[in-house]
Protein backbone atom coordinates (compact mmCIF):
# COMPACT_ATOMS: atom_id res chain seq x y z
CA UNK A 1 0.00 0.00 0.00
CA UNK A 2 1.22 3.32 -0.78
CA UNK A 3 2.93 5.06 2.15
CA UNK A 4 0.59 8.37 1.27
CA UNK A 5 -2.39 6.01 1.77
CA UNK A 6 -1.27 4.85 4.68
CA UNK A 7 -0.51 8.02 6.48
CA UNK A 8 -4.17 9.57 5.43
CA UNK A 9 -6.04 6.21 6.78
CA UNK A 10 -3.84 6.89 10.16
CA UNK A 11 -3.73 10.42 10.90
CA UNK A 12 -6.34 11.73 13.29
CA UNK A 13 -7.23 14.86 14.81
CA UNK A 14 -5.52 16.78 17.83
CA UNK A 15 -7.10 17.01 21.40
CA UNK A 16 -5.78 20.53 23.05
CA UNK A 17 -7.31 21.03 26.47
CA UNK A 18 -7.20 24.47 28.53
CA UNK A 19 -7.02 24.09 31.85
CA UNK A 20 -6.52 27.29 34.75
CA UNK A 21 -8.71 29.06 37.61
CA UNK A 22 -11.86 30.91 36.82
CA UNK A 23 -11.40 33.94 34.35
CA UNK A 24 -7.65 33.18 33.82
CA UNK A 25 -8.38 33.17 30.17
CA UNK A 26 -8.81 29.43 28.83
CA UNK A 27 -12.46 30.26 27.13
CA UNK A 28 -11.00 33.25 25.16
CA UNK A 29 -7.66 31.63 23.97
CA UNK A 30 -9.07 28.34 23.82
CA UNK A 31 -11.67 29.84 21.49
CA UNK A 32 -8.83 32.06 19.63
CA UNK A 33 -6.49 28.60 19.49
CA UNK A 34 -10.09 27.04 17.54
CA UNK A 35 -10.65 30.07 15.19
CA UNK A 36 -6.93 30.05 14.37
CA UNK A 37 -6.56 26.53 13.55
CA UNK A 38 -9.80 26.67 10.77
CA UNK A 39 -8.40 29.75 9.24
CA UNK A 40 -5.43 27.54 8.66
CA UNK A 41 -6.91 24.90 7.11
CA UNK A 42 -7.62 22.63 10.17
CA UNK A 43 -10.72 20.53 10.93
CA UNK A 44 -11.43 21.54 14.42
CA UNK A 45 -13.73 21.89 16.90
CA UNK A 46 -14.32 23.84 19.94
CA UNK A 47 -15.59 21.81 23.09
CA UNK A 48 -16.09 22.54 26.98
CA UNK A 49 -16.84 21.50 29.91
CA UNK A 50 -19.35 21.43 31.80
CA UNK A 51 -21.68 20.94 28.83
CA UNK A 52 -24.41 22.82 30.52
CA UNK A 53 -26.38 21.49 27.13
CA UNK A 54 -26.70 18.15 28.00
CA UNK A 55 -28.68 15.41 29.75
CA UNK A 56 -26.11 16.02 32.97
CA UNK A 57 -25.47 19.76 31.90
CA UNK A 58 -28.92 21.11 33.42
CA UNK A 59 -28.56 20.04 36.71
CA UNK A 60 -24.74 20.81 36.97
CA UNK A 61 -25.53 24.40 35.71
CA UNK A 62 -27.86 24.45 38.20
CA UNK A 63 -25.56 23.53 41.07
CA UNK A 64 -23.16 26.21 39.89
CA UNK A 65 -25.47 28.98 39.71
CA UNK A 66 -26.43 28.21 43.72
CA UNK A 67 -30.32 27.33 42.19
CA UNK A 68 -29.22 23.64 43.71
CA UNK A 69 -27.72 22.18 46.17
CA UNK A 70 -25.89 18.59 46.21
CA UNK A 71 -23.28 16.61 48.02
CA UNK A 72 -19.35 17.34 46.88
CA UNK A 73 -19.31 13.95 46.25
CA UNK A 74 -22.86 13.78 44.16
CA UNK A 75 -21.52 16.94 41.90
CA UNK A 76 -18.39 15.00 41.16
CA UNK A 77 -19.79 12.65 39.75
CA UNK A 78 -22.41 14.35 37.87
CA UNK A 79 -19.18 16.52 36.33
CA UNK A 80 -17.67 13.05 35.51
CA UNK A 81 -20.90 11.68 33.79
CA UNK A 82 -21.15 15.07 31.73
CA UNK A 83 -17.82 14.40 30.48
CA UNK A 84 -18.73 10.67 29.82
CA UNK A 85 -21.51 11.60 27.47
CA UNK A 86 -19.18 13.35 25.35
CA UNK A 87 -16.72 10.35 25.09
CA UNK A 88 -17.72 8.26 22.09
CA UNK A 89 -17.97 11.66 19.91
CA UNK A 90 -15.02 12.69 21.07
CA UNK A 91 -12.89 9.39 19.91
CA UNK A 92 -15.00 9.62 16.60
CA UNK A 93 -13.97 13.09 15.63
CA UNK A 94 -10.33 11.95 16.61
CA UNK A 95 -10.63 9.36 14.70
CA UNK A 96 -11.90 11.35 11.33
CA UNK A 97 -9.48 13.98 11.66
CA UNK A 98 -11.17 16.63 13.62
CA UNK A 99 -8.77 18.40 15.96
CA UNK A 100 -10.76 19.10 19.49
CA UNK A 101 -9.89 22.10 21.47
CA UNK A 102 -11.61 22.25 24.43
CA UNK A 103 -12.19 24.68 27.72
CA UNK A 104 -11.92 22.30 30.77
CA UNK A 105 -11.91 18.77 31.01
CA UNK A 106 -11.02 16.12 33.97
CA UNK A 107 -8.29 17.68 35.36
CA UNK A 108 -10.65 20.41 36.84
CA UNK A 109 -13.07 17.98 37.87
CA UNK A 110 -10.12 16.57 40.21
CA UNK A 111 -8.28 19.88 40.88
CA UNK A 112 -12.01 21.68 42.28
CA UNK A 113 -13.09 18.27 44.35
CA UNK A 114 -9.53 17.97 45.88
CA UNK A 115 -9.52 21.40 47.14
CA UNK A 116 -12.84 20.71 49.17
CA UNK A 117 -10.82 17.93 50.86
CA UNK A 118 -12.14 14.62 48.93
CA UNK A 119 -9.43 12.10 48.37
CA UNK A 120 -7.27 12.17 44.66
CA UNK A 121 -8.23 8.72 44.73
CA UNK A 122 -11.37 8.61 44.72
CA UNK A 123 -11.93 11.82 42.27
CA UNK A 124 -9.51 10.48 39.77
CA UNK A 125 -11.20 7.10 39.04
CA UNK A 126 -14.34 8.15 37.56
CA UNK A 127 -12.41 9.88 34.83
CA UNK A 128 -10.31 6.79 33.56
CA UNK A 129 -10.94 5.39 30.09
CA UNK A 130 -11.59 8.83 28.85
CA UNK A 131 -9.79 9.95 26.13
CA UNK A 132 -6.62 11.58 26.73
CA UNK A 133 -5.34 14.91 25.37
CA UNK A 134 -1.99 15.31 23.36
CA UNK A 135 -1.30 18.64 25.48
CA UNK A 136 -3.12 19.98 28.17
CA UNK A 137 -2.37 24.44 27.95
CA UNK A 138 -2.33 25.77 31.66
CA UNK A 139 -3.25 29.20 32.30
CA UNK A 140 -1.54 30.13 35.77
CA UNK A 141 -2.64 33.08 36.92
CA UNK A 142 -3.02 34.44 40.61
CA UNK A 143 -6.41 34.74 42.61
CA UNK A 144 -5.82 38.46 42.93
CA UNK A 145 -5.51 39.15 39.21
CA UNK A 146 -8.44 36.55 38.46
CA UNK A 147 -10.64 38.22 40.76
CA UNK A 148 -9.96 41.44 39.30
CA UNK A 149 -11.33 40.45 35.76
CA UNK A 150 -15.00 40.72 34.76
CA UNK A 151 -17.98 38.43 36.41
CA UNK A 152 -15.67 37.28 38.56
CA UNK A 153 -17.74 35.96 41.57
CA UNK A 154 -20.79 35.10 39.54
CA UNK A 155 -20.46 31.54 40.38
CA UNK A 156 -20.12 28.93 43.21
CA UNK A 157 -16.59 28.40 42.82
CA UNK A 158 -15.40 31.93 42.61
CA UNK A 159 -14.17 33.07 45.87
CA UNK A 160 -10.56 33.92 46.56
CA UNK A 161 -9.95 31.21 49.27
CA UNK A 162 -11.19 28.51 47.46
CA UNK A 163 -9.82 29.30 44.07
CA UNK A 164 -6.44 29.37 45.62
CA UNK A 165 -6.84 26.20 47.07
CA UNK A 166 -7.71 24.78 43.56
CA UNK A 167 -4.47 26.48 42.08
CA UNK A 168 -2.40 24.52 44.41
CA UNK A 169 -4.19 21.31 43.18
CA UNK A 170 -3.07 22.40 39.76
CA UNK A 171 0.13 23.38 40.22
CA UNK A 172 0.39 19.26 41.43
CA UNK A 173 -0.14 18.18 37.86
CA UNK A 174 2.25 20.46 36.34
CA UNK A 175 4.42 18.99 38.64
CA UNK A 176 3.91 15.36 37.84
CA UNK A 177 2.76 15.41 34.43
CA UNK A 178 4.96 16.23 31.25
CA UNK A 179 2.16 16.37 29.26
CA UNK A 180 1.13 20.40 30.59
CA UNK A 181 2.44 23.46 28.96
CA UNK A 182 2.27 26.12 31.46
CA UNK A 183 1.65 29.89 30.40
CA UNK A 184 1.74 33.19 32.55
CA UNK A 185 -2.30 33.30 32.04
CA UNK A 186 -1.42 37.15 33.79
CA UNK A 187 0.34 38.49 30.50
CA UNK A 188 -1.64 40.77 27.87
CA UNK A 189 -4.12 38.48 25.35
CA UNK A 190 -2.06 38.42 22.54
CA UNK A 191 1.26 37.61 24.56
CA UNK A 192 -0.75 34.87 26.06
CA UNK A 193 -1.54 33.36 22.80
CA UNK A 194 2.09 34.09 21.26
CA UNK A 195 2.91 31.91 24.60
CA UNK A 196 0.43 28.85 23.30
CA UNK A 197 1.33 28.70 19.83
CA UNK A 198 5.20 28.98 20.40
CA UNK A 199 4.99 26.21 23.37
CA UNK A 200 3.33 23.52 21.07
CA UNK A 201 5.26 24.29 18.48
CA UNK A 202 8.24 23.08 20.82
CA UNK A 203 6.26 20.03 21.13
CA UNK A 204 5.60 19.56 17.59
CA UNK A 205 2.01 19.73 17.69
CA UNK A 206 2.38 23.34 15.74
CA UNK A 207 3.76 24.37 12.31
CA UNK A 208 4.63 27.89 11.50
CA UNK A 209 3.61 28.47 8.43
CA UNK A 210 5.09 31.55 7.62
CA UNK A 211 8.24 29.19 6.99
CA UNK A 212 9.43 27.95 3.54
CA UNK A 213 7.47 30.24 1.63
CA UNK A 214 4.30 28.53 2.02
CA UNK A 215 1.02 30.20 2.59
CA UNK A 216 -0.98 29.08 5.40
CA UNK A 217 -3.50 27.01 2.97
CA UNK A 218 -0.46 24.91 1.62
CA UNK A 219 0.53 23.39 4.90
CA UNK A 220 -1.45 21.51 7.62
CA UNK A 221 -1.05 23.84 10.66
CA UNK A 222 -0.77 20.98 13.71
CA UNK A 223 0.52 17.14 13.59
CA UNK A 224 -1.32 14.87 15.68
CA UNK A 225 0.58 11.24 16.98
CA UNK A 226 -0.44 8.18 14.04
CA UNK A 227 -2.25 6.72 17.39
CA UNK A 228 -4.84 8.26 19.62
CA UNK A 229 -4.36 7.66 23.26
CA UNK A 230 -8.22 6.62 25.32
CA UNK A 231 -6.68 6.64 28.59
CA UNK A 232 -6.42 9.84 30.91
CA UNK A 233 -3.26 10.18 33.37
CA UNK A 234 -4.91 12.39 36.01
CA UNK A 235 -3.52 10.93 39.19
CA UNK A 236 -3.30 14.18 41.44
CA UNK A 237 -0.62 13.55 44.15
CA UNK A 238 -1.84 12.58 47.35
CA UNK A 239 -1.48 14.71 49.98
CA UNK A 240 2.47 14.26 51.89
CA UNK A 241 0.87 12.08 54.82
CA UNK A 242 -0.76 9.50 52.24
CA UNK A 243 2.68 9.55 50.26
CA UNK A 244 3.84 6.04 51.75
CA UNK A 245 0.17 4.20 51.44
CA UNK A 246 0.45 5.59 47.38
CA UNK A 247 3.98 3.99 47.03
CA UNK A 248 2.74 0.63 48.60
CA UNK A 249 -0.59 0.66 45.86
CA UNK A 250 0.99 2.18 42.40
CA UNK A 251 -1.42 2.58 39.63
CA UNK A 252 -0.90 -0.24 37.40
CA UNK A 253 -1.25 -0.10 33.61
CA UNK A 254 -3.73 -3.01 32.49
CA UNK A 255 -3.12 -4.44 28.89
CA UNK A 256 -5.77 -3.40 27.73
CA UNK A 257 -4.76 0.30 28.10
CA UNK A 258 -7.24 0.75 30.80
CA UNK A 259 -5.55 2.58 34.08
CA UNK A 260 -6.18 0.25 37.68
CA UNK A 261 -5.62 1.58 41.18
Amino acid sequence: MPTGTMASAARRGLFIVFEGLDRSGKTSQSTRLADEMVKLGGKTKKMNFPDRQNCTGTIVNEYLKSSRDLSDECIHLLFSANRWEAREGIIKDLNDGMSIVCDRYCYSGVSYSTAKGLSAKWCTAPDVGLPEPDVVVYLRINSEIAEQRGGYGEERYEKKAFQEKVGAQFENFCSSDKNWLIVDGAKTPDEVAKDIRDGLAKRGLWLNTHHHGHPPSARAPFHAALNPRVVVRCTAPEPPRKQQQQQQQPCRRATDGVARF
